[in-house]
């Protein structure tokens, strides 16, 4: 698995956000994964995670993992999500995020898919999305704001 980089000001890992959830995610083959455990602060009702914070994290997943296998940065275009069970504060959980099949030959907009699992693979919530490239002059902008732990160098478009 191979860390990927993350905006220092992100709500999703991101090292200079106070408020951050203590997330990092990975790329393993064509697939992003995270692991985390999700605390009474981002609690929706006591002992619940919020659904906005769920709905976050699979959006995240699903952006890096189009943005990391096509080599481009995107933004979500649409997005849905099925809520299977409320999603217990502290527990451990897993999300992975996929490219739906025959994406990679796409070249205006892409399709994905994440959810996330506790670690006897009961899944809390699921989500498809499609995505769009943002425009390719703004791409050294953006890559400079990214941090990847370890690298002391600029991040590309290999580190994503």
């Amino acid at each position: 698995m191979r860390l990927l980089p993350v905006y220092p000001q992100s709500l999703m890992g991101g090292k200079n956000n106070p408020g951050r959830l203590d997330i990092s995610f990975y790329r393993k083959e064509d697939t992003v994964v995270a692991f985390c455990s999700i605390g009474d602060k981002f609690a929706g009702y006591p002992g619940i995670v919020h659904g906005g914070i769920i709905a976050s994290l699979l959006d995240d997943a699903m952006g890096r993992v189009v943005s990391s296998v096509m080599k481009k940065l995107v933004v979500t275009g649409r997005f849905t999500v099925r809520y299977h069970q409320p999603l217990p504060t502290n527990t451990s959980i897993t999300l992975e995020g996929k490219l739906e099949e025959g994406q990679k030959k796409r070249k205006i907009s892409w399709k994905a898919q994440a959810k996330i699992m506790d670690a006897t693979g009961k899944i809390y919530a699921s989500s498809k999305a499609s995505f769009f490239p943002i425009p390719e002059e703004r791409y050294d902008e953006l890559l400079s704001a990214l941090h990847l732990e370890g690298k002391d160098t600029p991040v590309t478009l290999d580190d994503i």
